[in-house]
């Protein structure tokens, strides 16, 4: 698929995040209605914003001020369903009951799994965001359900992961 979600995610998006991202149409600007598929073509396939901008043919910097603005629409639509932190113990028993029913794990609360996501070298740092496979990227670190919905993200920690505090 190209965007890499299912039918159904792909009509309810649309939906949810269009008044948000919707831009008015003026004399010296048409509104580029293009702008959520060239976000979830690069959120599906990290394609390089050059290549985003071969394939749908606008600017370099149109879509680098076009993706920020969408992903946060999507999160903004999408928190409430998506990332639902537990905050008492019965939530947590929930989620370890669904795990042993589902996975077969008992005692278990969480898939925790940790992504060095790609970026260029900000201009403010020598080596804050160098990472030991030998590139910049921020790093991402989540939380997921037994039905894969985040329970927690960390997103930019400048430590080792293994190193985060208990």
């Amino acid at each position: 698929m190209f965007t890499r979600v299912t039918p159904e995610v792909f009509d309810d998006i649309p939906a949810r995040v269009a008044p948000v991202i919707q831009k008015q149409e003026t004399n010296y600007r048409h509104p580029l209605s293009a702008g959520l598929a060239i976000t979830l073509r690069h959120l599906a396939t990290g394609d390089k914003y050059r290549s985003l901008a071969y394939g749908f043919r606008c600017g370099i910097s149109t879509i680098s001020e076009l993706i920020p603005g969408v992903c946060r629409a999507i999160v903004e639509a999408y928190k409430d369903e998506v990332s639902n932190i537990p905050t008492i113990p019965e939530a947590w028993s929930t989620i370890a009951q669904q795990f042993e029913q589902r996975w077969n794990i008992p005692h278990a609360i969480g898939t925790l799994d940790g992504k060095q996501t790609a970026i260029k070298k900000p201009a403010i740092t020598d080596s804050l965001y160098y990472n030991y496979k030998g590139f910049f990227s921020i790093p991402l670190l989540a939380l997921v359900d037994a039905e894969y919905k985040f329970i927690w993200i960390k997103l930019g920690v400048n430590e080792h992961m293994s190193e985060l505090p208990k």
